[in-house]
């Protein structure tokens, strides 16, 4: 099953446009956790806190949580602290640096961008001349420094969005803004407007938060912060006196000091944060909503439209997509006289509650669901950044990972089984599988490294000069610096590292197992019950077969109804029987497992290498010199072919390696 998680910037300040989209995501994902900086589970109660997992930066006092501008040092500390590599699938609803969280290898990242980060791009370095004003003697040498500090910030806001898997804007105000900064193309996907029904608005009483209103008041309501430009339209209908009223409604980091500003201003009435309900009615009975920022999108304006209240606005972002002639006026600059102007002269007669109904109508929630939905149906969750080695493709998983997978597969119905295969260098001997075999099993199988052959050949395809003195001095790092070779290939599933969990998960379940391997079906039975204690539903069927029986061990398979099969017939012959008879088997969950399926590792007759040993990446020379003579002749050939493998990586790194000129060029015309 797929692990989700939707990431959001912060959910302690504000409550805005980008919050609805949360919200909407939250309902197309419902088992998604929810990744995000900070938290207040007060201001946010609608979302259960039990599905948030919140960064370090949460602990910190309630101050800096409502005034994120002052964590900036530590975002990308709060970033990291996040669990985001415990998901298979993130959803990143992005208006700052969410969509910088890193994932694991295998993860698919879907970014919807609200806004690429305005405090480092757009605001940058006006914000700071405006925060400084008196501060002169030392603002020349903050300036440098916060200048270099920014620069560095930029750098590692392009690096974080390259390994976005799908890329969505709210509009196209906002995709030239994304291909500005980021040289990244992405699809268009408008916010969800949250449309009332009839039977929503049951109230026709104009007493909002105790305060008493009447209709035809004009109307501000969104977040309270500079950006939005309120002081602007305070500073009009301060000028223009008690024949125009004015309702202020929202929450934000400038509430208090516009509740004490307009406090001794009788044509304007504060209310503070407001309920859904008491938000449509204030639409309802609004005779224009006044909105002057520039916005990324602009949610709100539309959710004035969806209860026919006409809008005045800037012609400017979101919004000369969205008001359309006829639903509202757009003024091309924001100023006290230029919004007086449009207040005196504004004429409600001039607007067909119809118009502006059907436009809302264009961006509702379930408009934006079908959106969002069509955009990402084609990504492959289970088989995203698989690794090319030579011709087989591997899996980035962990052992822990997979056996969540196989938990999930027993416990549920499926029209086919998965498949497990865990190839050894052996397996990349070409005289093995034909290239159309190999096509089926990349196709039909999680595929996945037995040994760390396969992690250090996910490494090496990755050099960028493949050359005799890097192959060398890899081969060595293998043992000197082990940690190194996880990065691509997360673990190996040597041995019996992943079957022996396995088993015991299968043996306290009661799972029906199915065995297909070895010569003494009556001693593996005894050996597995002494080591897990009595298997209540155990088949062991012999592995010495020759192919005018398979279909007869087909039907003996089918008649026990195995939840888990081991195939365990030798490399190339069990892999070749499970693509033969995978869509006939009915078996949950098929494995190939390897010839001997390492009975005697797994009942403890064999000691497993030491830690050291297992640290440093050795455990093949200790397992050849600690075999039994005849299976020490056997290990002996097999390592005789990881020479031929690492000879064969060696030259296919020097084949795939790109031209430094293409690496340029697939930057810069990178389309998501």
């Amino acid at each position: 099953m797929t692990k989700v998680a939707i990431v959001h910037d912060f959910l302690a300040h504000k409550d805005g446009g980008a919050e609805r989209v949360l919200r909407q995501l939250i309902k197309l994902y419902p088992e998604a956790n929810i990744l995000t900086l900070t938290f207040d589970p007060d201001q946010f109660f609608d979302i259960d806190p039990e599905r948030v997992k919140t960064s370090w930066l949460s602990h910190l006092p309630k101050y800096f949580k409502q005034n994120p501008k002052y964590l900036l040092p530590l975002i990308r500390s709060g970033l990291r602290s996040l669990p985001s590599k415990h998901y298979d699938l993130l959803i990143i609803n992005s208006s700052g640096w969410s969509k910088n969280i890193v994932k694991k290898p295998d993860a698919t990242k879907i970014v919807y961008c609200n806004s690429p980060n305005r405090l480092i791009w757009d605001s940058w370095p006006s914000y700071f001349t405006s925060n400084l004003t008196g501060l002169s003697i030392f603002a020349r040498p903050v300036f440098l420094l916060l200048n270099f500090y920014i620069s560095r910030l930029r750098l590692w806001d392009y690096d974080a969005n390259q390994d976005i898997d799908k890329l969505i804007a709210n509009s196209s105000y906002i995709a030239k803004r994304i291909y500005k900064y980021y040289k990244l193309s992405s699809q268009i996907v408008y916010p969800p407007v949250e449309l009332a029904t009839e039977s929503t608005l049951d109230s026709e009483s104009l007493e909002v938060q105790g305060v008493k209103l009447e209709p035809g008041y004009f109307l501000y309501l969104g977040v309270l912060s500079r950006y939005k430009q309120v002081d602007i339209i305070i500073d009009s209908f301060e000028r223009l006196g008690s024949n125009y009223r004015l309702v202020i409604a929202g929450d934000g980091p400038e509430a208090k000091s516009i509740a004490t500003r307009v406090g001794n201003i009788d044509n304007i009435d504060f209310l503070g944060r407001v309920s859904d309900q008491e938000k449509l009615t204030l639409f309802k009975h609004a005779q224009a909503f006044v909105f002057p920022s520039i916005e990324d999108f602009g949610i709100t304006p539309l959710e004035a439209l969806s209860q026919a209240t006409p809008v005045i606005a800037r012609n400017a972002g979101g919004l000369k997509e969205t008001i359309k002639p006829g639903t509202g006026v757009l003024l091309d600059q924001i100023s006290i006289e230029s919004l007086t102007k449009a207040i005196v002269e504004f004429d409600p007669s001039l607007y067909s509650d119809s118009q502006m109904k059907s436009v809302a109508k264009q961006y509702s929630s379930s408009q934006f669901d079908r959106a969002f939905k069509n955009l990402t149906k084609d990504i492959d969750f289970d088989h995203k950044s698989r690794v090319a080695i030579l011709d087989w493709m591997v899996d980035p998983i962990t052992i822990e990972e997979l056996l969540g997978r196989v938990k999930q597969v027993v416990s549920e119905d499926y029209t086919q089984p998965m498949i497990v295969i865990k190839p050894y260098v052996e397996h990349f001997n070409p005289s093995n599988f034909t290239k159309s075999e190999l096509a089926i099993l990349n196709q039909i199988a999680t595929i996945v490294p037995d040994g760390i052959a396969l992690q250090w050949a996910g490494v090496y395809l990755q050099y960028s000069r493949p050359n005799l003195f890097n192959l060398i001095g890899s081969l060595v790092e293998l043992v000197v610096n082990p940690a190194r070779f996880d990065r691509v290939l997360p673990e190996k599933f040597a041995g019996n590292d992943f079957t022996l969990p396995l088993l015991k998960f299968a043996h306290n379940r009661q799972l029906r197992i199915s065995i297909l391997g070895g010569d003494d079906s009556r001693g593996r039975k005894k050996q597995l019950n002494q080591l897990f204690g009595r298997f209540e539903q155990l088949q062991v069927i012999n592995g010495y077969y020759d192919a005018n029986q398979e279909q007869e061990i087909v039907d003996q398979i089918n008649q026990f109804a195995p939840d888990i099969l081991f195939v365990a017939t030798g490399i190339g012959k069990q892999e070749k029987f499970i693509i033969k008879y995978y869509q006939q088997l009915k078996a949950k969950v098929i494995v190939g497992e390897g010839g001997s399926f390492d009975y005697d590792s797994l009942g403890g007759s064999q000691r497993r290498a030491p830690g050291f040993v297992k640290r440093h990446n050795l455990e093949w020379a200790w397992r050849l010199l600690t075999s039994p003579s005849g299976t020490s002749t056997t290990r002996l050939k097999r390592q005789l072919f990881i020479p031929k493998f690492i000879w064969g990586i060696h030259q296919s790194a020097k084949v795939s390696t790109p031209s430094s000129s293409n690496i340029a060029s697939s930057k810069q015309n990178r389309t998501i």
